[in-house]
């Protein structure tokens, strides 16, 4: 099945890689400034040949996880590298498609690395070049969790509770890793969850004061309000079911 596939925003035919390693020149910077350096997930930009065109922050300490165990740290992984020759072998045999491959790679601390990589053709270099973007999942759920922290208000201690949990370690592991007891986490976890709810339940005032005001203005009940505001939303993006 042929699938075509969009370069991303700010990666156009028309841009200029230099051909670099890990240290980006002056002109790169600025070129992926406010495009790529701000994403959460790593860019990282080869050739067929196996040389990085281009590396953000992100890539970089994805690349330095699989690289730990390898004679050569300033190199493409062999373990993304074999991803690669897969995709330049598909283009070999299927020259008129367009391929992406998506894997997922787990370090030995853990963490998962969900890899995507797929063709991008650019001008100012001769040969397709390959685009990978990097996306740790540990990091990824790291950031939502403090997120949500900030969000509830919870104190530093809950804080390392909390980010502790959501990646899944349990009370005892949780326990070993700041050195209290197990029902030390359990005590903490609980307070945590309540200042969430409590939280939580300020926010749904909020926004029943908000239908109380609509439902006075259009002489209906709040209960009304709820409804209407939930039925246009699905009439107007019913694709978009994630509304709060």
């Amino acid at each position: 099945m042929k699938s075509t596939i969009s370069p991303p925003k700010g990666l156009t035919t028309s841009t200029k890689l230099p051909n670099t390693l890990f240290s980006p020149t002056q002109e790169q910077s600025g070129l992926f400034k406010g495009v790529i350096e701000d994403l959460i997930d790593g860019i990282l930009i080869v050739s067929d040949q196996r040389e990085i065109l281009y590396i953000n922050d992100s890539a970089r300490r994805a690349l330095y996880q699989l690289n730990q165990n390898q004679a050569q740290i300033n190199s493409i992984p062999r373990e993304i590298w074999h991803i690669c020759e897969t995709l330049i072998h598909s283009r070999n045999l299927f020259p008129e498609q367009e391929w992406l491959i998506e894997f997922e790679i787990f370090t030995d601390s853990s963490t998962a690395l969900n890899i995507r990589v797929r063709w991008l053709k650019l001008e100012s270099v001769e040969n397709p070049c390959l685009l990978l973007i990097i996306e740790d999942r540990y990091q990824a759920i790291k950031n939502i969790s403090i997120a949500e922290a900030e969000r509830y208000g919870l104190t530093p201690r809950e804080k390392e509770v909390w980010l502790l949990h959501r990646v899944g370690l349990t009370y005892k592991q949780i326990a070993s890793e700041l050195c209290i007891t197990p029902n030390t986490v359990k005590s903490i976890w609980a307070v945590s969850t309540l200042n969430r709810k409590k939280n939580l339940s300020n926010f749904r005032w909020v926004r029943f004061d908000r239908a109380s005001y609509w439902a006075r203005r259009f002489l209906i009940t709040s209960a009304s309000c709820f409804s209407l505001t939930g039925l246009l939303k699905y009439r107007l993006a019913p694709a978009s079911r994630h509304f709060s």
